[in-house]
């Protein structure tokens, strides 16, 4: 005699009676599954992110500078050497020791000017857009330099890395600004202005620390100086 056979799955398991690895396996087989998978490769950094990267450490900065101002033609119009500090956010000081001494100081909120041979000082507020006052890409606050700058890479050594920033603001001070890095640290900044004029600063180790005062962003005029303020 033959018993009929029953159909299969004619009456299922219900799952709430199933035994608790039956009902976990397809979660457990997840990260098994998952090491399966080729691993993507991370994004490769934008210019401007690559830049970020190279500013951010830059909370402070000291170094021996010689600064050459050209005309379109190549014709120099200026030359000077001297010595820099900035320390973020908004300080800065800037001696010129050659050819004529003056001092440039930003104490975070003004901009002293002083020209020991007019026995002058000129007082403006400190301008910390990067658009319209570049020393303000390294001395200015933490803000991402994409908000004010489109970021291009230019082809450099790997260990000399150059980016070119042209400014967002139709309004702003100069067409464009080329940063050089070496180790990390800012080798050479080139500005052109509107007008055709190419500037550029190149930094070096600074050989004697102590030519830097101790507080270098605190300004007292000297007595018998003229104290203009601008606006």
């Amino acid at each position: 005699m033959c018993w009929p056979r029953r159909p299969i799955n004619s009456h299922p398991i219900p799952v709430k009676n199933l035994p608790i690895w039956r009902t976990l396996w397809p979660i457990l087989l997840l990260p098994l599954l998952g090491a399966n998978q080729p691993a993507q490769p991370a994004p490769k950094p934008t210019a401007d992110q690559e830049l970020a990267a190279l500013l951010a450490p830059l909370q402070t900065f000291r170094a021996a500078f010689h600064q050459r101002v050209t005309e379109e033609d190549g014709y120099l119009l200026d030359a000077s050497r001297g010595i820099m500090s900035f320390t973020r956010p908004n300080q800065l000081y800037w001696q010129i020791t050659t050819p004529a001494p003056a001092l440039l100081i930003a104490d975070g909120t003004a901009l002293y000017y002083h020209d020991p041979e007019l026995k002058q000082v000129r007082i403006r507020p400190w301008i910390p857009d990067p658009a319209q006052n570049p020393i303000a890409i390294f001395a200015a606050a933490d803000a991402p330099i994409s908000q004010s700058h489109q970021v291009t890479k230019l082809p450099t050594a790997k260990d000399s890395p150059r980016y070119r920033l042209r400014p967002k603001d139709p309004a702003a001070g100069y067409q464009q600004l080329t940063l050089t890095f070496a180790g990390g640290q800012p080798t050479r900044i080139e500005i052109l202005d509107p007008l055709g004029q190419h500037t550029q600063i190149d930094f070096q180790p600074l050989q004697d620390p102590q030519a830097i005062p101790a507080d270098p962003y605190r300004f007292t005029p000297p007595p018998d100086t003229e104290i203009i303020h601008e606006r």
